[in-house]
C-alpha cells in the first residue's frame, strides 16, 4: 500500500500592504499576479503569484478586526 502524497497548493503571506509586497514580488523575482481580489466575508485582500505549484497567496487585512489583521498584531509579517 502506498502513503498518499501530500500537494502544497499555496504559500500564505501575510503582509501589511499589499502594494508594497507586490512591488518586490514582481520588480525583484519577476513574478506576475493571477489573481487579486478582496475575500469580504474575511476581510482580506489577496493576491496569488503562481511559482509553479505552489502558487504564493499574500494576504492585506482589509480591516484591522480581521484574521489577518490579529495575525499580523501579533506576529508580523510573514508565513500565514
Amino acid at each position: 500500500m502506498r502513503a498518499a502524497q501530500a500537494k502544497l497548493d499555496h504559500l500564505g503571506i501575510a503582509v501589511r500592504s499589499l502594494d508594497h509586497a507586490l512591488k518586490f514580488y514582481q520588480d525583484q523575482l519577476g513574478l506576475s499576479v493571477s489573481v487579486r481580489e478582496t475575500v469580504a466575508h474575511e476581510k482580506v485582500n489577496v493576491a496569488m503569484l503562481p511559482v509553479g505549484e505552489p502558487r504564493i497567496e499574500l494576504l492585506e487585512p482589509a480591516e484591522a478586526d480581521s484574521v489577518i489583521g490579529r495575525f499580523l498584531e501579533k506576529r508580523g509579517e510573514g508565513l500565514h
